[in-house]
This record gives C-alpha cells, structure tokens and sequence, in this order.
C-alpha cells in the first residue's frame, strides 16, 4: 500500500522539479538533451548506492568487527563516524560525478547552466531517494503524513542546494570543485546529524527533524546568494552590452 505521505512527498518533489526544468530550459535556453543526461542517471543512483555500495559495506564492517544488526551508543566510535560521515560523502560524489559525462557535461561551460543543472540534479536524486526509502521502509503505509513529507521536502531542498554548489564548482575549475564538494559534504553532515543522533537514541524524531531543517535553511541561504551574484553579473554583463558604441 502506498501512504499518503509517500504521494505527498512525491508530489511535492515532482512540483518542485518541472518547474525548475521550465525554469532552466527556458532562462538559459538549455537543451533536452543535456537536461535529460543530469535527471536521468541520477533518477535510479540513491537506490543504487545503497543497495550495491552502501549497505554490502556496511554489513561487511558489521560481520567483521561483530557488531549487532542494529545501531547503539554501545558500537565502535570509528562506526558510528562512518555511519554518519560515509553517505554525504558518497552521495555528493555520486551526483558530481554524473555532471562530467555527456551530455551532462556541457552544462559545466557556463556557469550559470551549470548552476541550474546541478538543482536538477539534486531534485532527480531526490525524487528516486524518496521512492526507495518508501521502498526499503518495513511497513510504508504506517508513516506519519506530515513528518515524512516534510522529511522528504528537506531532502529535496538540500540535495537541490548542495548540488548546485558542487556542479559550478566543477565550471570553475579544479580547486573550486574540491571546495565545494568538501563544503557541500560538510553541511550535508551537518544536517543529517540529528537524524543520526535519533538513530542511537539520543534525541526525539521531531528534533532530528528540526536540525535537518536547519541544515537546510543554511544550504538554501548559501544557494541563493550564490544564484544572486550569478544572475546580477550576468544581468549586469548584458546592459553593459547594450549601452556599448
């Protein structure tokens, strides 16, 4: 059975994601085929880096340290590091990594293009992210309406802010896409930490979700001054055109 908040989320995910297309086809005059080599890969990459990368590593580390199949304040440190600090690492590498093939990559010659297709990006990893955590949820039709909607919400902001952060990065060059990639995997940690700290038991869910919204109220605010310099350069660069001889 699918839940109310799974339809919820989605819609809200799919609202959020045609109109940034529109957005960005039209503002830029991007082409489809460029746009579909961001969304595309990047619809089934969340199932696939936990069911192929993310969970066999884990459960390695579990049966070789052995540890209980469960998280607790009594596991390892370096484990509950890892549990914490591994998939906002692999998740901002993945969605990177997705920007440096074609057609995607053609995005990354304009710095504005590549801003507008790195929130496509996010916002297509968060679409398939929502799908599969319904998914891989034990009993999917038990969860709560406004806390998974507004769960899914925030991820879908984050992944569309960071993203972005890490696609111009890449358009501009080397240093500055390993700035932004360790900045953007920095606060993507920063916001998933109390969903972690909920996991071990040491906060209230609605707390976690708190922080999560924290986190990504600094990702958006970043965002938006960085779209604010870009598009004001790029405004000021075009009257600057017409009033020249």
């Amino acid at each position: 059975m699918i839940s109310m908040g799974v339809v919820t989320a989605l819609l809200l995910i799919g609202t959020l994601a045609g109109l940034v297309t529109l957005v960005a086809l039209s503002r830029l005059r991007m082409q489809v085929g460029p746009a579909m080599g961001v969304i595309l890969p990047l619809l089934p990459m969340a199932y696939l880096l936990n069911r192929f990368i993310r969970a066999p590593f884990f459960e390695y580390l579990g049966t070789q340290a052995n540890l209980p199949p469960f998280l607790d304040l009594e596991m390892p440190w370096w484990f509950l590091g890892l549990w914490w600090l591994f998939p906002p690492m692999l998740e901002e590498w993945a969605k990177a990594l997705s920007l440096l093939f074609p057609p995607a990559s053609r995005l990354l010659q304009d710095a504005r293009a590549a801003f507008l297709g790195g929130i496509l990006a996010g916002l297509a990893y968060a679409l398939g992210e929502t799908v599969y955590v319904h998914w891989a949820t034990p009993d999917p039709s038990a969860v709560n309406l406004a806390g998974y909607a507004a769960e899914r919400a925030a991820f879908t902001l984050l992944h569309g802010a960071l993203t972005a952060q890490v696609a111009l990065g890449l358009a501009r060059g080397r240093g500055s896409a390993l700035r932004a990639f360790l900045a953007a995997a920095g606060l993507h940690a920063l916001a998933i930490l109390g969903i972690v700290l909920m996991q071990v038991g040491l906060i209230e869910p609605l707390a976690a979700l708190i922080a999560l919204w924290v986190g990504t109220f600094l990702a958006l605010g970043w965002g938006i001054w960085q779209a604010r310099r870009l598009f004001r350069k790029a405004e000021t660069e075009s009257l600057d055109g017409l009033g020249a001889p």
